[in-house]
């Protein structure tokens, strides 16, 4: 939990910046165009549909879920303030591939050296 608070947090934090850096800009090069967001529009919410990749332990799948919900619960604010329809929010969970390789053959190599020392005897 804490860790997605940070996240979200740093993730609001650099909307903040982002708004001082517009006002400077905006100030110190008024006939400069850009496309700055502003602040309220730095949200998780804009990773609807996203995959969000984690460990496969405990610790890091509870993480994820967290951030499944945190990205489920900006996307519905996003979508009612766009006035769109926020019924059917989705997120994937995605387990990182090295991690489960790594278990994989962790478990193949501890049973052909088993086999293999059987084998020898």
């Amino acid at each position: 939990v804490a860790v997605v608070d940070t996240i979200l947090t740093t993730i609001q934090d650099s909307g903040e910046l982002l708004s001082e850096f517009k006002a400077l800009l905006e100030r110190d090069f008024p006939e400069f165009e850009h496309d700055i967001p502003e602040k309220h529009e730095m949200t998780v919410g804009k990773l609807v549909g996203a995959h969000i990749t984690s460990d496969t332990c405990s610790p890091a799948q509870k993480m994820n879920r967290g951030m499944q919900e945190a990205v489920k619960g900006a996307a519905k604010i996003m979508l009612e303030r766009a006035g769109k329809d926020a019924s059917d929010i989705q997120v994937y969970e995605v387990m990182c591939w090295h991690h489960l390789r790594n278990i994989w053959f962790k478990a193949v190599v501890k049973r052909m050296t088993r086999y293999l020392n059987e084998a020898m005897e």
